[in-house]
């Protein structure tokens, strides 16, 4: 019995199972790896977009609430001085343009809307408020201080 299992020329058919992976598993499984890699690495990149995303629009609420809360010191006679149109801003690499709008309250003249719009590249924000300033009321801060504020310059003995 030439060729049998004890002989030494014997060798495993090809149908036998012989351990291993043939080259068809090892490609169908690093494909099935490659996907799931692939998966990942764009829910990262996903993940990035909309932290950057979050970020930028979170800068530009802070501007607007920034410009905001610079209009709500202003006394009534400088509300109506406060320049209307685009301004240019920079945080750091992010570019931002700003426009605040201040105009009276049709039915109460003591009444301002205040409005601050940030927009950026992807997107814009728009906050807005309404201040009460009778006229020739001060200031919240001014007015809370118990202090009137001299003009720049002026020691606390030259205010009137």
């Amino acid at each position: 019995m030439a060729g049998g299992p004890g002989s030494p020329t014997w060798r495993p058919s090809v149908r036998g199972a012989s351990p291993g992976f043939t080259l068809l598993e090892a490609i169908v499984a690093l494909a099935l790896v490659g996907l799931g890699v692939l998966t990942a690495l764009e829910a990262t990149s996903r993940t990035l977009r909309t932290q950057a995303e979050v970020g930028r629009h979170l800068e530009a609420v802070t501007l607007a609430d920034a410009a905001l809360d610079r209009l709500s010191t202003l006394e009534p006679d400088s509300l109506r001085e406060e320049p209307v149109g685009w301004l240019s801003v920079r945080l750091g690499p992010n570019r931002y343009r700003q426009r605040v709008g201040v105009r009276p309250d049709s039915a109460d003249p003591a009444l301002w809307l205040v409005t601050a719009e940030i927009r950026w590249d992807g997107g814009d924000v728009q906050l807005g408020t309404y201040l009460y300033r009778p006229a020739g009321s001060l200031p919240r801060s001014a007015a809370g201080s118990g202090r009137r504020e001299g003009p720049p310059g002026a020691s606390s003995g030259d205010v009137p």
